[in-house]
């Protein structure tokens, strides 16, 4: 999953997902503050397989991460709600940007997203691109 979308967010909270990523998403999706201030998304393939990947962290990062999530399932209009608990965490109002990140996807706030890619593009990848 790759690519970014900038999507509105509805008055009752519900947000469309873009169909290339619905497509790998699957019909239930695993909501959670994971890293960063933003929402993560897996599908249920991913979540058992990031449970998996953190069964021998930490206990308190476990705990965040599973107290925060939320199994949600994609409407017939290809559209999530977003709670509440989780839109205040990544400072979500009207508007997302929605980031496939290769495993996973991100919702973001836009400024936040646009610091996030300004880090990025201030970054320099001399070493890994060496390693490439």
């Amino acid at each position: 999953m790759v690519g970014n979308y900038t999507h509105s967010i509805d008055s009752k909270s519900r947000m469309s997902l873009p169909s290339k990523l619905r497509k790998k998403l699957g019909d239930t999706v695993y909501l959670a503050k994971v890293f960063d201030d933003c929402i993560t998304v897996y599908s249920e393939d991913g979540w058992a397989l990031f449970m998996d990947k953190i069964k021998d962290k930490p206990r308190s990062f476990r705990f965040g991460v599973n107290d925060s999530a939320i199994e949600c399932d994609i409407d017939a209009q290809g559209r999530v709600v977003l709670p509440a608990k989780l839109r205040e965490y990544a400072a979500l109002e009207n508007e997302a940007v929605i980031s496939g990140q290769n495993t996973h996807v991100e919702i973001w706030n836009p400024a936040r997203h646009a610091e996030k890619l300004a880090a990025y593009q201030e970054y320099d990848a001399g070493d890994i691109q060496e390693e490439l």
